[in-house]
């Protein structure tokens, strides 16, 4: 896949599983210059984005409501919404967020589809793909994947 490489991401293991980890800039949207880098938990069955309430508290985020939350083991809790704004590498964007005590950094897969974030697991990279690019005057739009022979063939020097 031609793309924008972000960074290698981590990986905690816990109870016998792995988990994928990456650093994400979030920040106030009212006051985008109050932010902080934070390893968010990449969950792929999270629909959305959750942080941790001392981290909303830092960043002097207010609530815009309250929702009903499904966690993973099965309970259900009471969490404040509100919007952040993430940046990834050159990408940004506005989401609602969730967040309570006892909360860890989470992005979501609805998230990661927006970003256009891909994790290449075997690479241990994680991958924004180029929606335009241009080789000699050949121009391509939208997200194309190409085989390692034919980016030989392409950039061969």
């Amino acid at each position: 896949m031609i793309g924008l490489q972000i960074k290698r991401f981590h990986v905690k293991r816990a109870g016998g599983n792995e988990f994928v980890y990456i650093a994400v800039k979030v920040s106030n949207p009212n006051k985008p210059k109050i932010s902080v880098k934070e390893d968010f938990l990449v969950d792929t069955g999270a629909a959305g984005c959750a942080i941790p309430a001392k981290l909303a508290e830092k960043l002097g985020l207010q609530p815009q409501g309250t929702v009903d939350v499904g966690l993973a083991d099965g309970r259900s809790v009471k969490a404040k919404a509100t919007y952040i704004l993430l940046e990834l590498g050159r990408r940004k964007v506005y989401t609602w967020a969730i967040f309570a005590s006892g909360f860890e950094p989470i992005l979501g897969i609805d998230v990661m589809r927006i970003l256009g974030l891909h994790i290449d697991t075997p690479e241990r990279k994680a991958l924004i793909p180029l929606k335009h690019l241009k080789i000699n005057s050949l121009t391509l739009n939208n997200n194309f994947h190409f085989s390692s022979k034919a980016l030989r063939l392409i950039f061969r020097h």
